[in-house]
C-alpha cells in the first residue's frame, strides 16, 4: 500500500517536532559543557602577569589547622615562662616578676588586672600610635640548637595585633615578624612553632598592638615539642602558568634528569588553546609521565582583587575544568603571590594543599595553607641555589621551587643551561624529590 501525500507530510512534521524537543534539552547542557570544559578566550584572558608592578608581599596567615597541630604535639618539657599565672609580684617594681614594659610613655597606662572571670591577665592602653607600640614582654627563655618549641598565649585586643619572635644570638637580637593577628573582643589563644636552627640561645614571643588601643595577654606558654626534622631533606619543582616552554624546553631536561613536577595551570587559558601555553594534550602527556597537574585559578587574576562570587568561581571552576581533562586536583598556587583570610578561608575548602610565595622551608609542621616556597628568578646564582638545597638536607627540610618560564624573557624566566645546571645541582645534593601532593603525603605517612 502506498503512503498518501497526507500520511508523508504529518510524518515529517513529527520527525521535525522531535528533533526540536531533542534541541531544546540538548543545547542546554551542550552549553554548559562547552562553558566549563572548553570556555572561549585568548591571550587577553590573563589577568596579569608575574612581577606585575605595585602589588605587595601578603601578609603571612597561620591557619587554624596548623595551630592546633603544634597544640596536639607532646610536650617534651614544662612550660619555661617563669611566672606564667601572674602569681608571683615582684616586691621592688610591684609588678608581676618575669614581665617588663617595653618602652615608658605618659600616652600609655600599663595594667596587672584581676578579674574574677577571666583570671589574672596585662593591660596596655595606648592613646596616642606611634612608631613602636608599646607592650608587655615576657622575658626569654632558654632553647637549643637543634630543638624545636611550641609557644602560645591568650590574647583580646580591640586593635589588630603583631606577633614577633625575638631570639638571642652571638651576635645580637634577631627579631621575626610571625603573623598578624585580627582584633578580638573576646579571649583567643595563638600558638606558633620555633625550630632553632641558627645557634639561638634564648627565644623570647613578644606581642604588641598595631595601633592606639586596648591589648589584654595572659597565659603564656613556651615549650618543647618533638623536633620538626624530617627523616630526609625533600625538594619538589614546581613551574607556575602553564607556558608552552615548559613543555618545549623543561621537559626533556626533565626527563634527562628523572624529576618529576607539580605544574600549576590557569584553567581556562589550558582549555582554551591560548598560544604560548600548553593545551590539554601537553598536560595530559605531563600526567601520563608522572607529572602532578595543580590549579592556578581561571584566569590568573589576583585573587584578593575579587568580590566572594568571583572568588569562589575561581576556586571551583578552575578545579572542575581541570580535573574534567587530567583527572584529581590537590593542590593550589596563588596567581601573582596574593593572598589573604578571605582567599586562604574559600580555596581550604576546594584543595588540601595550597602553595604560596611566602619564602622559606616546610617542616613536619608545615600548614597546608601555606607551603612556604623560593622563587627562581632570571638574578638567582648558583651559589644561592646550592645554598637552598645545602640547608634542605643540613637540616631534613622540604625544599618547593617555583619556576616559571625557560628560554623566554622577565624576571621569572631560567634559560635551558641555567635550568639544566639546576636540575644537575637538585640530583647531586641527594634530596628526595618529589612533587608537592606526593611530598606532603609522604611527610604527613598518608599512602
Amino acid at each position: 500500500m502506498t503512503a498518501t501525500p497526507f500520511v508523508l507530510v504529518c510524518g515529517l512534521i513529527a520527525l521535525l517536532y522531535f528533533v526540536y524537543r531533542m534541541a531544546l534539552v540538548a543545547a542546554p547542557v551542550a552549553s554548559v559543557q562547552q562553558s566549563i570544559l572548553h570556555p572561549r578566550g585568548d591571550a587577553s584572558m590573563v589577568c596579569g602577569q608575574d612581577g606585575s608592578a605595585n602589588l605587595k608581599d601578603p601578609a603571612p596567615v597561620i591557619s587554624t589547622n596548623y595551630q592546633k597541630r603544634i597544640q596536639a604535639a607532646e610536650a617534651l618539657s614544662r612550660n619555661m615562662v617563669t611566672n606564667a599565672d601572674l602569681s608571683i609580684i615582684d616586691n621592688e617594681s610591684g609588678q608581676p616578676a618575669g614581665y617588663s614594659h617595653t618602652i615608658e610613655h605618659e600616652s600609655v597606662l600599663f595594667e596587672h588586672v584581676k578579674n574574677a572571670e577571666s583570671g589574672s591577665y596585662l593591660r596596655a592602653t595606648t592613646s596616642l600610635n606611634m612608631e613602636s607600640m608599646p607592650a608587655w614582654q615576657v622575658d626569654s627563655v632558654p632553647v637549643d640548637e637543634g630543638r624545636s618549641y611550641g609557644y602560645s598565649f591568650w590574647y583580646r585586643s580591640s586593635t589588630p595585633v603583631d606577633v614577633t619572635r625575638i631570639t638571642t644570638r652571638a651576635e645580637g637580637l634577631d627579631y621575626g615578624y610571625v603573623v598578624t593577628l585580627p582584633a578580638a573582643s573576646q579571649w583567643t589563644q595563638f600558638t606558633g612553632e620555633y625550630t632553632n636552627r641558627d645557634e639561638a640561645k634564648q627565644l623570647q614571643v613578644l606581642v604588641s598592638g598595631t595601633e592606639k588601643g586596648t591589648l589584654d595577654t595572659r597565659t603564656y606558654d613556651i615549650h618543647q615539642i618533638p623536633a620538626a626534622g624530617l627523616e630526609n631533606g625533600m625538594v619538589s619543582v614546581t613551574f607556575d602558568d602553564g607556558w608552552e616552554s615548559t613543555y618545549k624546553k623543561a621537559l626533556p631536561l626533565l626527563q634527562k634528569h628523572s624529576i618529576t613536577t607539580t605544574q600549576y595551570i590557569i584553567a581556562e587559558v589550558a582549555t582554551s588553546n591560548v598560544p604560548e601555553y600548553m593545551n590539554v594534550d601537553a598536560l595530559k602527556q605531563l600526567r601520563d609521565k608522572g607529572h602532578e597537574i595543580g590549579s592556578h585559578s581561571l584566569t590568573h587574576c589576583n585573587q584578593v582583587a575579587l568580590d566572594q562570587k568571583s572568588l569562589e568561581d575561581n576556586a571551583v571552576r578552575s578545579k572542575q575544568l581541570l580535573e574534567a581533562q587530567v583527572g584529581p586536583i590537590t593542590s593550589f598556587a596563588y596567581p601573582l603571590g596574593q593572598y589573604n583570610q578571605k582567599t586562604q578561608t574559600t580555596y581550604q575548602k576546594h584543595y588540601p594543599l595550597i602553595r604560596t610565595s611566602d619564602t622559606g622551608y616546610n617542616d613536619r609542621y608545615f600548614d597546608e595553607t601555606n607551603i612556604r616556597s623560593m622563587a627562581i628568578l632570571d638574578t638567582t646564582s648558583d651559589k644561592e641555589f646550592v645554598s637552598w638545597l645545602d640547608y634542605a638536607k643540613r637540616h631534613n627540610v622540604w625544599l618547593v621551587l617555583s619556576y616559571h618560564r625557560v628560554d623566554e624573557s622577565g624576571a621569572y624566566n631560567v634559560s635551558s643551561e641555567t635550568l639544566d645546571r639546576q636540575l644537575s645541582m637538585i640530583r647531586e645534593s641527594g634530596l628526595t624529590v618529589l612533587p608537592v601532593t606526593y611530598a606532603a603525603q609522604s611527610i604527613r605517612g598518608d599512602k
